[in-house]
């Protein structure tokens, strides 16, 4: 078991007589709500209407506040559009890690959650319509996911289920722009989720060091998680 540092033992305590962090005030609360209830039926508009036929104004009547108050959050339709697939990410990139801190099976739980990402992506067209600017797809990702993913695999390669044969940072590089081009094909080839996804999640699980036996096993069994 890994021991916490001097100085690690010395800020927890230190940190213990300070004065807990305050919580949002009511204001701040209400921005939250606002900002989440603008994302919620931005998401609805664009189910509706698509993204690209979807304005702020649909936006904001059916979320029924003002029309300046969308500009309170976001400059575009645009921006809610990334704000939207990056929850989704965070969403589900929370329960992976969730997964693989719980999990005896990393590769598995690896496996699951990742699936779990490209059927939400079939059925968002959030997804759909942002993944067609592959640089703000991309950007997402490593601002809501990159930090936790790292976190994971590094544990992952201390309790020895996952090895890597080359620096962290460019393993990150290479799977959020191979993650960027999967997804990239799904949307061009929407009936082949199933086959590219279990030739996504083997070639990922390879990089990460995992066996051509237990990677195929674990895509297997995630296909009916």
């Amino acid at each position: 078991m890994k021991m916490p540092s001097a100085n690690a033992v010395m800020s927890k305590d230190s940190a213990s007589t300070d004065t807990a962090p305050a919580k949002p005030n009511r204001q701040a609360r209400r921005k939250q709500r606002t900002r989440a209830l603008l994302i919620k039926v931005a998401n609805e508009v664009f189910l509706a209407k698509g993204v690209d036929g979807a304005s702020v104004t649909d936006i904001t009547d059916e979320a029924d506040v003002a029309y300046g108050t969308f500009y309170n959050y976001f400059n575009s339709v645009e921006e809610i559009v990334t704000a939207s697939v990056e929850q989704v990410i965070s969403e589900i990139n929370d329960e992976i890690s969730t997964g693989l801190r719980e999990s005896t099976d990393p590769a598995l739980q690896l496996a699951y959650g990742l699936r779990d990402l490209f059927k939400r992506f079939v059925q968002e067209p959030a997804f759909k319509w942002l993944i067609q600017k592959p640089d703000l797809f991309a950007d997402a990702i490593f601002r809501t996911a990159a930090a936790s993913a790292a976190e994971d695999i590094t544990n992952g390669i201390e309790s020895g289920d996952f090895e890597l044969t080359g620096g962290l940072p460019t393993v990150q590089n290479f799977c959020v722009w191979g993650f960027t081009g999967a997804m990239r094909q799904i949307a061009e080839s929407p009936d082949e989720v199933e086959e590219i996804t279990d030739d996504v999640l083997r070639a990922f699980l390879r990089i990460l060091g995992v066996s051509d036996s237990k990677a195929q096993k674990a895509v297997e069994k995630s296909r009916v998680h």
